[in-house]
């Protein structure tokens, strides 16, 4: 939604700032240096296969981040924003009355995502922008903006209550509070350093709250961020490569409970797809290097911009969704991570330099900024196909498990490789099957599938030894 709002925005409005010059501020050269450091740890760092879903993601958040920049007001984007968080808040009401079905079985309010995590983060940050107009635009008395901005206040307040996200409530909150001490309401001007503290001590307080309200969802974050820390240690510099935490993770799990086989965490076991914060997940994939790139990105666009309402509007825009990203997996979810250069590209940072295009340079710019936007149309479709695939999987068709036959070819995790083992046995391979067994019982201690199999496995080898130790690990 929020792409189709900036692309017909940016042909209606839309002509650039000024076509007789382009400048080039710090932020630009930030993001360029990250993008390039992406570009490389994918060609060199990256063992597995080239995934072309991935070169197109990327490239599809360049092209959004140069069109936003080229747009010729950023109130297009920050409507655009506010707009779809509307779509998504109205659709997940009318999921919750029940005249929509949600996008997991599990859960009956998602949004047009896969689960409610993503919908409560997307509303967080939608719903700080959009009280951010809103509050400039009765400071403007502008008539009918405040009329309609408190109505779309309402409803993603109303979608975010339904999206039941604690991690959602508090990056709005944190989003809201850095607007409020930029506009010097609650703080005096040469005290904005109290702006920074608060927001961390709302983070500090929200995430007690957060625990209490579900621990055992807290306990398994504080696992996945254990193991997690200890796979960012095993390549510090460069990292295991960009999109590699799904392949990694889950044997480092499965290695943690080998070697403390009495956690209090194993309860809380499951299979992991995401380390459920940004900053760890950047240093897994892209190493030290990656990391620093991107602190510094952050660094420059809060502290290198200038002090104008339309960048203190983007800036809260990415307070909550940074905020957000320390408990979740926006990086995961395209729409949510395409708010990034979105609201990135409207912060207007220090210039460094300027150019003068010709005519000629300007049509290779439109032709460049129209074939980055068009690799996110296969983005999407792949999105949707990967979560078609799963929901399969979670109502108990087989799919594409048919052409599992080796690791490479699989997302290692505890039903994937109980799937794996069997065709090792059925290859005659039982040595292999018994490891693949193994890991995946210490992958998630409490399931019972793994230990059962690797019972059948030593009773069918004639191991009865292991066997009744296997079953005692059962029972």
């Amino acid at each position: 939604c929020t792409l189709l709002v900036l692309t017909v925005g940016g042909i209606v409005s839309g002509k650039a700032k000024n076509r007789n010059k382009v400048d080039f501020t710090l932020t630009d050269i930030a993001v360029c240096a990250y993008l390039l450091w992406g570009a490389v740890n994918i060609a060199l760092v990256r063992k597995a296969v080239l995934d072309p879903f991935l070169i197109a993601k990327w490239t599809s958040l360049a092209g959004l981040y140069i069109l936003v920049r080229h747009l010729g007001s950023k109130k297009v984007s920050f409507y655009a924003i506010a707009l779809s968080g509307v779509v998504q808040s109205v659709i997940a009401i009318l999921q919750h009355a029940g005249k929509i079905e949600g996008g997991h079985t599990a859960f009956a309010v998602t949004g047009s995502f896969g689960n409610p995590g993503p919908l409560g983060g997307y509303i967080a940050v939608c719903l700080t922008v959009t009280i951010c107009l809103l509050w400039n635009k009765v400071k403007e008395r502008h008539i009918t903006s405040t009329l309609l901005l408190p109505i779309a206040v309402v409803l993603q307040l109303a979608g975010l209550y339904f999206a039941d996200s604690r991690s959602a409530w508090i990056a709005s909150a944190a989003g809201v509070l850095y607007w409020l001490g930029k506009n010097h309401i609650i703080l005096p001007k040469r005290s904005r350093i109290v702006v920074y503290i608060g927001v961390i001590f709302i983070v500090l307080i929200g995430g007690i709250a957060l625990y209490n309200y579900r621990p055992a969802s807290a306990d398994s974050r504080f696992l996945i961020w254990n193991v997690s820390s200890q796979v960012a240690a095993e390549r510090p510099l460069a990292g295991h490569g960009v999109g590699s935490f799904c392949r990694i993770y889950m044997p480092r799990q499965a290695e943690y409970f080998m070697e403390h086989p009495n956690s209090r965490y194993a309860i809380v076991a499951d299979n992991v797809a995401y380390p459920y914060n940004e900053l760890l997940h950047i240093a897994i994939e892209q190493g030290i290097i990656g990391l620093l790139l991107a602190l510094a990105l952050l660094g420059i666009a809060f502290f290198r911009s200038r002090e104008d309402v339309d960048n203190r509007i983007a800036k809260c825009g990415l307070s909550a969704l940074l905020i957000f990203s320390m408990f979740s997996y926006p990086a995961s979810v395209f729409p949510l991570l395409a708010l990034f250069p979105v609201l990135l590209g409207c912060v207007d940072g220090m210039t460094t330099f300027t150019i003068r295009p010709g005519k000629g340079l300007q049509i290779v710019s439109v032709t460049v900024i129209t074939i980055l936007l068009a690799c996110s149309v296969p983005v999407l479709i792949e999105l949707q196909e990967r979560r078609k695939e799963v929901q399969s999987k979670v109502n108990g068709s087989s799919g594409p498990t048919e052409r599992y036959t080796n690791l490479e070819n699989i997302v290692p995790n505890c039903e994937n490789y109980c799937l794996l083992a069997d065709r090792y046995i059925q290859a005659g391979k039982v040595e292999q099957a018994e490891q693949t067994l193994i890991s995946a019982s210490y992958m998630i201690p409490t399931r019972v599938r793994p230990k059962y199999k690797l019972w059948e496995l030593y009773l069918f080898s004639g191991d009865t030894v292991r066997a009744s130790e296997t079953a005692r690990r059962i029972i």
